[in-house]
């Protein structure tokens, strides 16, 4: 069988190589903007369980998020030195393979993570509050809907981890 291998032009690559440094360079400025943005936010939230729930779960997502942007550019850094279209088609298979990989252990550790704020806010004042309130202003349907929810998070999230 013939070489049919493409050689990407240096050039190119320099070029992609220095776009990719301006598009993190941008990308950086923009998480720390959102960060100090939604530190003053984050301080102001009342310290309870329903809040510090949240606060885990939000970590949890921007750990998860932050970790997905890295391996993107991390990515893009392969693509941008590859030699040939060749390597460049090897290279996305192993990224597309490594993100199922990864998304399946960030869904799990999001679902525990889901499932626990429920069972903390189950436990704390979610309880305490709406107990302290009369029956006739807390909406049946609404405590319903909320244990529902809970429900099938701690589910979903139980069945996620067995299937590790």
């Amino acid at each position: 069988m013939a070489d049919n291998s493409f050689e990407i032009p240096q050039a190119l690559r320099d070029v992609s190589e220095q776009n990719l440094k301006q598009v993190r360079a941008a990308y950086e400025q923009l998480v720390n903007f959102m960060i100090k943005a939604m530190g003053p936010w984050m301080a102001a939230m009342p310290s309870n369980p329903i809040a510090d729930s949240f606060k885990d779960v939000q970590g949890g997502a921007m750990d998860i998020a932050m970790e997905i942007s890295e391996s993107a550019f991390t990515f893009a850094g392969k693509i941008s030195n590859a030699q040939t279209v060749q390597e460049v088609v090897t290279l996305q298979t192993q990224f597309a393979q490594e993100r199922m990989q990864a998304f399946v252990t960030q869904t799990q550790q999001l679902y525990s993570a889901i499932a626990e704020a429920f069972q903390k806010s189950e436990r704390g004042t979610m309880g305490v509050s709406m107990g302290a309130m009369p029956s006739n202003l807390i909406p049946s349907n609404l405590m319903t809907g909320f244990k529902d929810v809970r429900d099938r998070a701690v589910a979903m999230a139980k069945t996620n981890a067995e299937s590790a």
